[in-house]
């Protein structure tokens, strides 16, 4: 019986310093994997139903486009690199320091544009509670809730959605989810908590990667979105909820066209 125990603790060392070791090696960037690997994977259109009433697409229809669907296509930037809307600062490259990059694409149809942002990082450290990085570019949440979009290839999707204002006080409604190396998450926890697992389970796999996704609604769809108070609220309240719905099916529509345009890696 002594034997027995001292074999266990034996054992229980080893896989305590194996582990140590494994979490204290810097996670390598997955080969192959960097910005401009995400800008051929990402999707440069998304088709959607959502707001697909109000109108024509900024495009032009093709029989491409299924039926009550519009094509939202990417805006491409005017400076610096064509393939992203924006160029992220460099302060957050250095805070978030992302192992694979960073996609910044607006994708704009029928008068609404929607703002997307992906993350990609072999590293849990580059994935941060979101609320810090809005509160540093001078947004201000007051309301946080957790919900799920239902897409056509990946099932229910859990996200978590923020609505507040920015410095101006325009109200701003903004959703975030992750996705790990066993599926979605709606929390930072969430992500890193998967990531570390394989990484104990699957210590030599060099190809696994954490995604963060970040979208806003802007424009036509802001107002309509966010909370109103007061009086207004039961008035508003069957546009705010149609407004939502539509925001939450271009989130999934948009998930379904990433998942087919990169075959499943994002």
């Amino acid at each position: 019986m002594e034997r027995l125990r001292v074999r266990v603790y034996v054992v229980s060392v080893l896989l305590l310093a194996v582990g140590g070791i494994v979490l204290a090696v810097p996670k390598p960037r997955p080969q192959g994997h960097d910005e401009r690997w995400m800008e051929d994977l990402l999707p440069t259109a998304v088709d959607s139903s959502a707001w697909a009433k109000k109108g024509a697409s900024a495009v032009e229809k093709t029989e491409t486009v299924p039926p009550g669907f519009l094509r939202y296509a990417f805006i491409p930037g005017t400076e610096g690199n064509p393939r992203q809307s924006h160029a992220m600062d460099r302060e957050t490259y250095e805070i978030l320091a992302p192992l694979i990059g960073i996609v910044w694409r607006d994708y704009a149809g029928a008068g609404i544009e929607f703002d997307v942002a992906v993350i990609a990082s072999s590293s849990r450290s580059s994935f941060h509670d979101p609320r810090v990085c809005f509160a540093g570019h001078g947004w201000d949440f007051d309301n946080q809730s957790r919900d799920v979009v239902t897409t056509r290839d990946r099932g229910d999707v859990p996200m978590t959605i923020l609505q507040g204002a920015d410095e101006s006080g325009l109200r701003y409604v903004a959703a975030y989810l992750y996705k790990g190396p066993e599926g979605f998450s709606a929390s930072t926890v969430g992500v890193k908590w998967q990531m570390l697992l394989h990484l104990l389970i699957h210590p030599f796999d060099t190809s696994s990667m954490g995604v963060f996704y970040r979208f806003i609604a802007r424009d036509l769809s802001t107002s309509d979105l966010a909370e109103p108070a007061g009086a207004q609220a039961e008035q508003a309240k069957g546009p705010r909820e149609e407004s939502k719905e539509n925001f939450k099916r271009f989130i999934a529509d948009y998930l379904d066209a990433a998942n087919a345009s990169s075959k499943g890696v994002f």
